[in-house]
């Protein structure tokens, strides 16, 4: 009685392992990869600052900082170069929102003189006339001049950033 008893919670045991043991199995879609979902990134947007009036402002300085994008610290805001996964560097993050109209650049450093979009198109882009040599019907060789443009280049080549800051402390809590 006692051996059949054993024989019974035997195979009840391996019958529950055996069924919980299936209901571990995971199919792609169920599980998170990491401890928070990352597309929140390509959908945020920026929060503006709420009006300041000069009355409110007890201290204010203006600092400026260069940040220098070769520094290892600063590799977060330089690369990727090429836009993956909808991760793009500090520079062609701004050149995007510019060429949207979404914020302003300016020629000088005091803001008085806002760029046109065509001049901000024109310092972006890069072109270059290259000689291609091709051979016509009659075996003669032709040169023609082709204009190539890039807009991908300057990516490479911005290596630090000037940004003025303006730090003030407010009397009262807005």
């Amino acid at each position: 009685m006692v051996s059949i008893l054993k024989h019974i919670v035997i195979v009840a045991v391996l019958a529950l392992s055996i069924t919980s043991a299936s209901a571990q199995v995971f199919t792609p879609g169920q599980y998170r990869d990491g401890i928070y979902d990352k597309d929140n990134t390509i959908n945020r947007k920026f929060i503006p600052y709420t009006y300041l009036r000069e009355g409110d402002v007890q201290w204010s300085k203006r600092v400026w900082r260069e940040i220098d994008m070769r520094e290892k610290i600063n590799h977060p805001l330089y690369f990727p170069i090429e836009p993956v996964n909808g991760r793009t560097s500090l520079f062609q993050l701004l050149a995007k929102s510019i060429l949207k109209d979404e914020i302003i650049a300016f020629a000088d450093d005091e803001f008085l003189r806002p760029l046109e979009l065509a001049e901000v198109k024109k310092q972006l882009m890069e072109c270059d006339s290259i000689e291609e040599v091709s051979v016509d019907n009659d075996g003669n060789e032709v040169k023609t001049k082709v204009f190539r443009c890039d807009s991908t280049s300057i990516f490479k080549r911005i290596k630090k950033f000037q940004i003025k800051e303006d730090w003030f402390l407010i009397n009262k809590s807005l």
